[in-house]
């Protein structure tokens, strides 16, 4: 009766039947849940941001902050043409109950699965988890760009977390829990979407012993561009690709190894000299405390002399 009603709705069984695209799960509203959230603390609204987590006037207290980054750690595992808006959707969420920043949803979040699960997705290949779904009209080419779209966001959260953080217990859970060389890997995947013709001289320029490059083999190599790629431009790509070069940078001042600066090479890091030409920083003082926080620089602002 009740009982197994009840079990019938618990976060795994929704998981698993919108994964598997069973009609069943198609009654589930986590999307719409997630957006409202995501709106409620839009234009950095501290105090729904700390509404979420923690609700001092009631009985049961309810950590829904925590529970967006559970509900992507049920999900990462699952992810298909029939879930990966959902889980893009919590992203952005995330995102989102952070920035200002909110340093007790920071903290929170840093101590769950959140950073181990970007790393899942950071990975994720679109060819090995595209699967026909009959209710959905959605492409093999278009889910390619879902999970673009999902990487994106995942950036953000990732961006979010780091959000001017003085002190080194944040870095270092999520450098623990994240592979550098993924944003890295990832930084070089997107020149392929941004910048092919760059990517083509590259190519050229490696073959002939000009220059030395780091994850060759990975990703480049002659079949590895379409013919018609240059035709098919993303202009969000570069975007992306920034935000995961300010993500490792970030990751880099508190890497008391020493390891991730000495990849801040144009070996390992392909398109180095623009990212670095469109990515700004500024100091910031709260409290008398002095904060460092990147940002991407506008493209008009891209001409003007530096100081």
């Amino acid at each position: 009766g009740l009982r197994t009603l009840q079990r019938s709705r618990t976060m795994h069984t929704l998981v698993v039947q919108a994964a598997r695209a069973d009609p069943r799960g198609e009654s589930s509203h986590v999307d719409l849940v997630l957006r409202l959230m995501h709106l409620l603390c839009e234009g950095h609204n501290m105090k729904i941001q700390n509404f979420l987590r923690h609700q001092p006037r009631s009985a049961r207290s309810v950590d829904m902050i925590s529970a967006t980054a559970h509900y992507v750690d049920a999900v990462t595992h699952y992810i298909s043409p029939a879930y990966v808006n959902e889980v893009t959707t919590a992203m952005f969420a995330i995102a989102e109950f952070i920035q200002n920043p909110c340093r007790q949803n920071q903290r929170v979040l840093v101590d769950t699965r959140l950073c181990a699960c970007a790393n899942e997705i950071l990975e994720l290949k679109p060819q090995h988890s595209y699967v026909q779904v009959p209710s959905l009209d959605m492409t093999e080419k278009e889910y390619g760009r879902a999970i673009n779209r999902l990487k994106a966001a995942t950036a953000t959260a990732l961006l979010s977390l780091l959000e001017c953080v003085d002190q080194s217990y944040i870095p270092e859970r999520m450098l623990a829990s994240l592979d550098a060389n993924q944003l890295i890997d990832n930084m070089n995947q997107l020149l392929r979407l941004y910048h092919p013709a760059f990517l083509k001289r590259l190519l050229a320029s490696y073959e002939e012993g000009e220059i030395e490059l780091q994850h060759v083999r990975k990703h480049l190599h002659r079949d590895w561009l379409a013919e018609d790629e240059e035709d098919d431009i993303d202009t969000d790509a570069e975007m992306v690709a920034q935000h995961y070069y300010i993500t490792y940078i970030t990751l880099a001042e508190f890497d008391s190894s020493g390891l991730l600066n000495r990849s801040i090479t144009p070996a390992h890091i392909w398109d180095l000299e623009n990212l670095r030409h469109k990515v700004g920083i500024i100091e910031i003082s709260r409290r008398g405390v002095l904060e460092k926080a990147y940002f991407i620089i506008p493209e008009v602002c891209w001409y003007l002399t530096k100081a």
